[in-house]
């Protein structure tokens, strides 16, 4: 795991190395670095360690109410010399409840009761969900008092049964339409504990989105029949679900520099799937997504990373027909991910595959969203399609290869991202000025919103916060 810490942490510790003397250091930091987890140069310490979890899950997709149902059961491996007394369990689809604090807007169609948890054993020992003592609900954490702790090297096992709705216009996912979603932030996950402040207990607020451990996925999806899943990870049992026309498409694209239409508009009235029940894994992977529908084209190529293991990326888009400028975006999505293997930030695509979902059905603003080797986005068109494009396949190496804490210090992922997008698009676009940014910072600049660049995310508001993760 210690070769994931890399150049976002390197800058991180420059900046507090560089002139030690004289520059602020956290308490936080400095009992680290007495510990051995940390060191002032960026490296990981001789007693570095990281906590994870397996993630076993089951999840069907029901169109007709709308409606995400789940059950899970997880491994989580205490790596820490702590014992552990409580454990916290992140609800995001809490942001979703009436009361629920944010700093994104959200439609009142999709105002309800957020998780519905049926069940929490934690090492066997049922919880009672009514209980304040075993189990209080804050924000959008679930903070568990353990009835027999957790101690230091152990493994312990947490079952939870669930349910949500999807929301309409969600933040970064939900339902488009009838019969097509995409799902995220829709699992209870086990919020972080690490070396520096113990729980992850920051609520999930909308603009500040991930913290999370590096883990294991089995994820096993029950969609309607004649649906299409495209996921975090590899499917594991395609054999079971293609037909032999989408399979001989499907081996095809994987191995050719080409644009395979696996699907193409005049191919929905065939029978394209034979199952219903898919199984996707993932491993050393910090979260998981999927998109599926019933009338989404797919197109598909590949790309070659490097020559000496045949080591090939597998890209993919799927979109409605209706979105014409959709079909532009694999083409963005090859060079973006060739650029960034080969010349900035120079280091391979860290995953074997990449797709892009067309399902962003915000009612606020058109935009995207990462997720590990996926991303949903809006149907953008001119400039800010490569730009949209370029920057979610970016988050594939700041935060998910990284492990960056965006809770606390947002432009490590997004003013990284936006860094390496920009110079894709000057790439592509030699002439390309990005004035604009200049613009922005200027504006800003020795007002009082010009806050130092470590202050922490959750310490700002909507618009300060923008000038910090972005333009600064």
């Amino acid at each position: 795991m210690k070769k994931l810490i890399t150049l976002c942490l390197v800058t991180v510790f420059t900046f507090i190395s560089y002139g030690q003397n004289e520059l602020f250091i956290p308490v936080e930091f400095q009992s680290a670095i007495e510990k051995g987890t940390r060191s002032l140069d960026g490296q990981p310490g001789n007693n570095y360690w990281q906590n994870k979890a397996k993630y076993n899950i089951r999840v069907k997709v029901d169109p007709e109410n709308k409606s995400v149902i789940g059950e899970e059961v997880i491994l989580y491996f205490n790596n820490s010399p702590d014992t552990l007394d409580e454990i916290v369990i992140r609800l995001y689809q809490d942001i979703y409840k009436n009361n629920a604090r944010r700093n994104l807007k959200v439609s009142s169609e999709d105002l309800y009761h957020g998780t519905l948890i049926s069940k929490l054993l934690i090492n066997n020992q049922r919880y009672c969900l009514d209980s304040i003592k075993e189990v209080f609900r804050s924000g959008t954490n679930l903070i568990v008092t353990l009835k027999s702790k957790i101690y230091p090297k152990n493994i312990s096992s947490i079952e939870i049964d669930w349910e949500y709705s999807l929301p309409s216009r969600g933040l970064r996912e939900g339902a488009i339409g009838d019969s097509a979603f995409f799902i995220g932030y829709w699992y209870p996950q086990i919020s972080v504990y690490d070396d520096m402040y113990g729980w992850d207990k920051y609520n999930y607020f909308g603009i500040p989105e991930f913290y999370n451990d590096f883990n294991d996925y089995d994820v096993t999806i029950d969609a309607p029949l004649g649906y299409l899943v495209w996921a975090t990870g590899e499917l594991n049992n395609s054999e079971k679900i293609y037909s032999k026309y989408i399979s001989e498409k499907n081996e095809l694209s994987e191995e050719s520099d080409s644009i395979t239409h696996i699907i193409a508009n005049e191919d929905l009235s065939k029978k394209l799937v034979t199952g219903n029940i898919w199984n996707f894994k993932a491993d050393q992977v910090p979260d998981f997504a999927f998109g599926l529908s019933n009338y989404y084209l797919w197109d598909a190529t590949s790309l070659l990373l490097d020559s000496i293991s045949n080591r090939r990326v597998i890209i993919s888009t799927a979109y409605p027909a209706k979105s014409e400028d959709f079909k532009d975006v694999i083409i963005h999505s090859r060079k973006a991910i060739h650029f960034f293997s080969e010349k900035e930030p120079g280091i391979i695509f860290p995953y074997n595959k990449m797709t892009t979902f067309n399902g962003w059905n915000y009612f606020d603003f058109n935009g995207g969203m990462e997720y590990p080797m996926i991303a949903n986005n809006f149907n953008h068109i001119g400039l800010l399609k490569p730009y949209i494009t370029s920057h979610e396949i970016a988050h594939n190496y700041f935060p998910f290869y990284t492990g960056t804490n965006e809770r606390l210090y947002t432009w490590l992922d997004e003013g990284l991202a936006n860094l390496y997008h920009y110079k894709y698009l000057i790439s592509i676009y030699p002439k390309l000025k990005p004035t604009w940014i200049i613009d922005e910072f200027e504006a800003c600049s020795g007002t009082i919103s010009d806050f130092p660049i470590f202050t922490t995310s959750m310490s700002l508001l909507d618009d300060d916060l923008y000038f910090i993760y972005t333009t600064k």
